[in-house]
């Protein structure tokens, strides 16, 4: 029912290339964790984990075969990952979004802001979900029984894989969080370099194509 030992070998080792290329996500959880430091970025990193679940289920059960199918659901969903992005790059810019919505003014709110941030740049992500859909289905031993399984695993094995990623880097973040927190400038300076790299990858995911 599991992939053999191999398969996931070759599937983890795969999983960290892809993981270690950055992308809309390092972009939304290094900019939280540099800003509000590494439980800011461990809340954005659950969020991102679990907008890459969300395409991990969807390509076990078929759902995601719409995508490679469909040239208009692949397009609704490439353009709504772009003005996602695009949104939040200029709300990033403009006042700061959910970089200044600072701990002590409503915590759970900007604890949810923060989460829910995180999924949805996955989610919105057609990459993501074309990557669940092509990489581990590589991997899947097609003699051995519930093929949808094993999709399933592999997809939750990327999941760890890029979380644990994520982690590291944001476990770094806390120097640079307390440097921002007492620099006005170099706040500022955080919110242009986070909101046009945002708009940099809004702008890149138009361009994506099917394959």
């Amino acid at each position: 029912m599991i992939p053999d030992t191999a398969s996931v070998l070759l599937f983890l080792a795969a999983s960290v290339a892809v993981a270690a290329s950055p992308g809309p996500s390092w972009a939304y959880v290094l900019s939280h964790a540099a800003a509000r430091g590494p439980a800011a970025g461990a809340l954005a990193t659950a969020g991102n984990a679990c907008g890459i679940a969300v395409h991990a289920l969807a390509a076990a059960v078929g759902a995601s075969a719409i995508l490679w199918h469909s040239s208009t659901a692949f397009g609704v969903l490439k353009w709504a990952g772009a003005a996602y992005l695009i949104v939040l790059a200029i709300q990033t810019i403009r006042t700061g979004g959910a970089l200044e919505a600072r701990p002590e003014g409503s915590p759970r709110r900007s604890a949810r802001r923060v989460f829910v941030g995180g999924v949805m740049v996955n989610v919105l992500n057609p990459k993501v979900a074309l990557l669940m859909l092509a990489l581990p289905p590589q991997f899947v031993d097609p003699a051995a029984s519930h093929p949808a399984v094993q999709i399933l695993v592999l997809g939750f094995v990327h999941v760890l894989v890029a979380s644990t990623l994520l982690s590291g880097l944001t476990l770094s973040a806390g120097a640079v969080a307390r440097a921002v927190d007492a620099s006005p400038p170099l706040r500022r300076a955080l919110r242009w370099a986070s909101g046009g790299t945002l708009f940099a990858f809004g702008l890149g995911l138009l361009s994506t194509e099917r394959g």
